[in-house]
């Protein structure tokens, strides 16, 4: 009886053997579609090899974001070792670290005429959150000042409106004048006036003037620390919360490899992004003293333009230096230094490679320090967090450029086209509309036209104040000349005075 049985199981063990391709006889195998996803997803230890090797270019916008500082607080999360290959390959090429602008933007000096474009990162993103902040703030603005103006609520102004006659004519007029702010909002041309503030003296020990060729005493502040910059410390924490899961888990483990993993992580990141040569690279430029006016602008096709003027007696980052990036190598002591950095992050890849067991809970700190990053890479800042501190100039009555370009006729005409605008601007302030004209009209103007003839009168009159200057100048060469002359002359004479008496 048990012959049969032995022989149905042999021919069913026979069946399930597997031939290799030399003849051999293998075990036979269990392992199921369903079983790997388990054993995969219980221990994705291959894909945190992979995930760290993903998200350097996001790893590169976050340290370019905070830098600036001692310390750049970065986290440790997916893309450091493909930043670290990315970034040892640019320390032997042209020394750069930091990333390409986001925007295209040209950086105007209105009173010479120069335009140039920008290749600096940190101007790019500055005019990117300029923008976001006009186009959040200006309608807000309105409002209330409309309310402000009425010194009433809505509910207020419906229930008096039958009754009180003045109430009724302010609002009239208000909403006279938030329609010409819908067509100012429409408008295909906004032109805002920005002041920069004063940037302080700072300690020598933070700023190497040598490394920037400063030819003042004046010092540039460091830039402020804002939400993005302080929250890299919570974030922190709940990695290494994250990190000692396993020993929570089960203290008689005693398992703190990822806790270990977690801070070698950390530690490196903190000293690949905290390196000179970043604050270095991000801040070369000289200062400058005031009076001086800066136009920013995206070019043609783009509604925004930015005038940024710097009052008498205040020192400010020259932006013209800061367009341009300089190439002038990383310096044999840096190319020593990201080397010793890729390695040890071959390292630590090497060491997650090998984890065996928790690994979701390293995969949770990753996730988590990746997220933080793609925040702080993609955070709108304030100007003074990113090291130039501006502040938006408010409508008074005076001003050479209003907040907005709107009080002047043409525009409440109803005529708000570029055109129009360009010609409020420059009737403003001298030289505005001027320097913007070739960038938004790089053609030739249609003669015949009303614009044509302002722009005429514009450049006669600017010739003629050069004309003016030119002469005023050699006058007081002259004058100078003369001065220099009856000074050698009553030297001489001197000279000869004492002479004759010895």
């Amino acid at each position: 009886m048990c012959e049969p049985i032995q022989a149905s199981v042999g021919r069913k063990m026979k069946s399930l053997e597997v031939t290799a391709s030399d003849g051999s006889i293998t075990a036979p195998t269990n392992e199921t579609a369903a079983g790997f996803l388990v054993k995969q997803l219980s221990n994705p230890a291959e894909v945190l090899t992979v995930l760290l090797l993903i998200g350097g270019d996001i790893v590169q916008k976050a340290i370019a974001q905070v830098s600036g500082h001692f310390i750049t607080p970065v986290s440790f999360s997916f893309g450091w070792v493909a930043y670290a290959f990315n970034t040892l390959i640019a320390v032997f090429g042209d020394g750069l670290l930091l990333p390409e602008s986001d925007l295209t933007v040209k950086v105007i000096d209105p009173k010479g005429g120069n335009s140039q474009n920008n290749e600096s990162w940190l101007i790019g993103r500055l005019i990117r959150d300029l923008e976001l902040k006009v186009e959040k703030y200006y309608p807000n603005e309105m409002e209330k000042r409309r309310v402000r103006e009425l010194g009433l609520g809505h509910a207020a102004i419906e229930r008096k409106r039958i009754y009180d006659e003045k109430t009724y004519y302010h609002l009239d007029e208000a909403a006279k004048r938030e329609a010409d702010n819908q067509r100012l909002r429409e408008s295909p041309l906004l032109i805002t006036r920005w002041e920069a503030v004063n940037m302080r003296k700072h300690d020598r020990k933070s700023w190497r003037r040598q490394d920037y060729h400063w030819t003042t005493d004046y010092l540039p502040d460091l830039p402020h620390r804002d939400w993005v910059w302080w929250s890299y410390f919570p974030v922190i924490a709940g990695q290494f919360l994250l990190a000692a899961g396993p020993i929570l888990k089960d203290r008689s483990s005693n398992n703190w490899t990822v806790l270990l993993i977690t801070g070698v992580g950390n530690f490196l990141a903190l000293l690949t992004g905290s390196l000179w040569k970043w604050k270095k690279e991000k801040f070369a430029c000289r200062m400058l003293k005031g009076p001086k006016t800066f136009v920013l602008t995206r070019g043609n096709n783009h509604r925004h333009v930015f005038v940024i003027e710097v009052p008498h007696n205040v020192w400010t980052l020259r932006l013209e230096d800061l367009a341009i990036r300089q190439r002038r190598g990383a310096g044999f002591i840096y190319q020593i230094t990201f080397s010793i950095l890729t390695l040890a992050w071959i390292l630590l890849l090497t060491m997650t490679g090998g984890l065996e067991d928790n690994t979701w809970f390293l995969f949770g700190v990753g996730l988590l320090g990746m997220a933080h990053n793609v925040v702080v890479a993609g955070a709108k800042r304030d100007p003074k967090a990113h090291g130039i501190p501006l502040k938006l100039c408010a409508r008074t009555k005076g001003d050479k450029l209003p907040f907005v370009v709107e009080d002047d006729k043409t525009v409440r005409s109803g005529k708000n086209n570029v055109m129009r605008a360009l010609i409020a601007a420059e009737r403003k302030q001298s030289g505005i509309g001027k320097c913007l004209l070739p960038i938004f009209f790089p053609g030739e103007l249609r003669p015949g036209e009303e614009e044509e003839d302002f722009w005429n009168a514009v450049e006669a009159q600017q010739k003629k104040k050069r004309e003016h200057k030119r002469k005023r100048a050699k006058v007081r060469r002259l004058r100078e000349q003369r001065l220099r002359r009856i000074e050698e002359v009553n030297m001489q004479r001197t000279i000869t005075r004492l002479g004759r008496s010895t």
